[in-house]
């Protein structure tokens, strides 16, 4: 897109325009860049059009990609930002003026856009109706919404797999019973391997896993008895993945916060938030 007209500017001098211009389209400078050559600055789609079919930069013509195309410095930003400029729809009888940086928003809820919904902000149609157009536009939201979460179910079936494949043993196997046995005789000795908690909630968590290790002799149990005590106790949702040398048992649940890593015995907990 072209940069935006001068005359749409309050206040810009004719010099002022003229050190805005863009070379290309003789425009305002809409989404500014630089050029690494000769540090002369561009609308970022008149550039990035004109190295679509030449190689050398319009001002020098010098060797020039679209990579070599930065921003220009932050002073220049901020006081292009300022700028004042018309509304687009000013012709229709929109009469604000507002800072260049705020354009885009006035714009999508503009009261003149002719092709927008005075009252809504829907796209205004033959036949238009708010309720139906809103009821729409809720519905494509929803659509959205579960095709995203069908893309964050299938990330996190393929993220389980990958943890959950069981690992060769090259020593004898030893029963889950036995494991829990020694768990349970070192349950206050647990190592500490990692841990972002303070001390006392730490120990606070700690417990709670010794308590649940006598609780139950399945360690996917033991695990989600371990994430609703937390979750009731600090509120949640909290996960615990319990990891063994003959593979992995949990109850898995996923959000970002707090963890800790230990061993007890032979099972090593991942505990977060």
């Amino acid at each position: 897109m072209p940069g935006y007209e001068s005359d749409r500017f309050v206040g810009l001098s004719v010099a002022d325009i003229q050190e805005l211009s863009c070379s290309i389209c003789l425009n305002v400078f809409r989404d500014p860049v630089v050029s690494q050559c000769c540090r002369q600055t561009f609308c970022r789609d008149c550039i990035t059009d004109w190295l679509r079919e030449n190689a050398a930069c319009p001002y020098d013509r010098k060797t020039l990609t679209v990579n070599e195309l930065h921003k220009p410095p932050r002073v220049f930003e901020v006081m292009f930002g300022k700028l004042e400029i018309k509304c687009q729809f000013s012709s229709n009888g929109c009469p604000s003026v507002v800072p260049l940086d705020q354009l885009s928003q006035h714009v999508d809820s503009c009261p003149y856009d002719a092709s927008k919904c005075g009252k809504c902000f829907c796209e205004q149609t033959s036949g238009h109706d708010c309720i139906q157009a809103l009821l729409a536009l809720n519905r494509t939201a929803n659509n959205e919404i579960k095709t995203l979460n069908l893309k964050l179910d299938s990330y996190m079936t393929r993220v389980l797999y990958a943890v959950n494949i069981p690992q060769p043993s090259t020593s004898i196997p030893v029963s889950i019973e036995s494991i829990l046995t020694t768990a349970r005789s070192e349950r206050f000795n647990a190592v500490i391997f990692g841990c972002d908690m303070k001390d006392d909630f730490r120990h606070k968590v700690l417990v709670i896993v010794a308590e649940e290790l006598m609780n139950d002799i399945q360690l996917g149990k033991v695990c989600k008895n371990i994430v609703h005590k937390l979750d009731q106790k600090f509120g949640g949702y909290w996960n615990c993945i319990c990891d063994h040398k003959d593979g992995v048992s949990r109850y898995f649940t996923y959000l970002n916060g707090s963890w800790i890593r230990c061993k007890i015995g032979q099972l090593t907990f991942d505990i977060y938030k």
